[in-house]
């Protein structure tokens, strides 16, 4: 990470790709799911100085629980899924209070959907989501990294990942 004053640039991310089998591994709840309408509503928080920070909450139908950590979801539950990142909120909050810009490097997934497919895809043939759960939000969930899910074509594939987490099938 390197530091600039505020006059320096804006600032920056760039964006690491992370492969199938690492986001597997990272991810605390992994599902095929349908959005469910409302599907995507906009949030924010706002700042002292400076715009407010926003985010997407996606709604989703769990259709089928392909590996499942310590959650205690259950097939068919409604779900939330943010956007939300803490530390990008952190940064934009420092750029427009102090000045700071940052130049960084942050983990992306590389789904073989580009994000307006996702909408589409999620509501006509479901998605894989990678989540993690939101700490003392039942039903509320994040995506392991930006851009967590996937094309139920790829359904066999993450599930022989998840077999090879330990050995064992999780589903």
């Amino acid at each position: 990470m390197i530091f600039f004053p505020k006059e320096a640039l804006v600032s920056k991310l760039f964006y690491d790709t992370i492969p199938l089998n690492k986001l597997v591994e990272q991810s605390e709840l992994i599902v095929v799911a349908k959005s469910i309408e409302p599907f995507q509503k906009t949030e924010q928080r706002t700042i002292k100085k400076g715009p407010p920070f926003s985010w997407f909450v996606y709604r989703f139908k769990i259709s089928e629980i392909i590996y499942q950590g310590s959650s205690s979801i259950k097939t068919d539950s409604e779900i939330s899924v943010s956007s939300f990142d803490d530390n990008n909120f952190k940064y934009h909050k420092k750029y427009y209070e102090t000045g700071l810009s940052v130049i960084r490097h942050v983990s992306q997934y590389k789904s073989a959907y580009q994000p307006l497919d996702f909408a589409h895809e999620s509501k006509t043939n479901g998605a894989i989501l990678f989540l993690i759960s939101e700490p003392n939000k039942s039903k509320a969930f994040r995506f392991t990294e930006p851009c967590s899910y996937e094309s139920i074509k790829k359904l066999s594939e993450i599930k022989k990942l998840v077999k090879n987490i330990d050995g064992k099938a999780h589903w």
